[in-house]
Formats: structure tokens, sequence, C-alpha cells
């Protein structure tokens, strides 16, 4: 592959690479509560420049990337991984480690997904969803380690029965996945340790 790929990735991958990985522990750390990508990098049309960043923070050449349809189609998404982490990329979501989706109303049911083991809950998928905007649709209310009392989300452009998928998932503790939405440079951690308040 040529090294003069037109989608540079972070300008300085070490440090921004440490500080967009700083701010998704942040994230998945306080549930529900919005944080701000400190850096974004060039990446390719069509791909999100906030879940790029993701991207190249946390997958490298041992990590299955899953992509959607949307994104599966688009080659500049493959080549732009493939030249800066070598994470594979598999057609199956239940091998993923990470997964990554443009398509949040079809959002594929979550125990499509790898849901690690009582033994290795780790080994489970996270998965990564644009979203049009983080503000402005119906609130779910949340509890959990992280939140001090509730925290409400208003995440738009997600499945009618996105809430209930949360539920079902935290049923699964310790298994389960977690969930990163992206809107731009702004994201909401959404870990299987999350409870959904009815109301």
């Amino acid at each position: 592959m040529q090294a003069s790929i037109d989608y540079v990735g972070f300008a300085n991958a070490i440090s921004e690479s440490q500080a967009s990985f700083r701010s998704v522990m942040e994230a998945l750390s306080r549930p529900g509560r919005a944080v701000t990508l400190p850096v974004l990098p060039a990446s390719p049309t069509g791909f999100p420049a906030g879940m790029a960043a993701i991207a190249l923070t946390l997958t490298d050449y041992e990590t299955p990337v899953w992509f959607d349809e949307k994104l599966r189609a688009i080659d500049e998404v493959r080549r732009f991984i493939a030249f800066h982490t070598n994470a594979p990329v598999i057609s199956e979501p239940s091998e993923a480690s990470f997964a990554f989706s443009l398509e949040a109303k079809s959002l594929p049911d979550l125990g499509l997904f790898a849901q690690g083991s009582l033994e290795f809950p780790d080994r489970s998928t996270t998965l990564v969803v644009e979203v049009a905007s983080l503000t402005g649709g119906l609130p779910i209310k949340l509890q959990g380690p992280g939140i001090e009392s509730i925290q409400s989300i208003e995440p738009t452009s997600l499945p009618a029965d996105f809430a209930e998928r949360l539920t079902h998932n935290r049923e699964l503790f310790p298994c389960g996945v977690d969930i990163i939405l992206s809107a731009g440079e702004t994201i909401v951690g959404l870990p299987r340790s999350v409870r959904v308040l009815e109301g």
C-alpha cells in the first residue's frame, strides 16, 4: 500500500490517539455524559471523523472489526483501516472486537455481536454507532456505576426499541456489549453496566 494515501489519520498519531483514548475511557466510565473528542483525524469521505478517531484509537491487528453494509461499501474505509491499524475486517459480527455502524435506525440486534463469557467477559464487542444527534430524541433515563443519580440521554435516529435493547443487554451482565454513540466530535458511552429506568 502506498504511503501517500490521501487520508493521513491523526497528524501526531501517538499523542492524539492517547488523547482520544482518554476521552473514550471517560465516556465509558461516565455513562450518558457527552464527551468531546479532542482531536479529529483526516478520514475518508463517508467515514465520520469522530468514528474514525475511535477506530484509530482502539483497533489494531489483533482486534477484528465489523462494518455495517454502508461502511463495507466504501473501499476507502477498508484501505484507511488497513493502512493505519491493520485490523482485520470480518463479516461475522459475533467475531468482532469492535463494530461500526452508520445505519443507526437499522442497528442489528445486540445479541448478534460477541457477548463475552463469565470467564472472559472482556471478549465482547464494543459497538460504535453514528447518530444524527445526541439531543432532541426521546429521553432515556440511566442509572448505574459512574452515574451519581440519574443521567438522561436523548439520541436521535436509533431504533424505537433501543431502550429495551439496553435493558436486555444489562440483564446479561457481566456479559453483553459496550456501546459508544457518536455524533460528530461528541460521544456518549453506554457500557453494559448501565440500567434503563422505566417511565
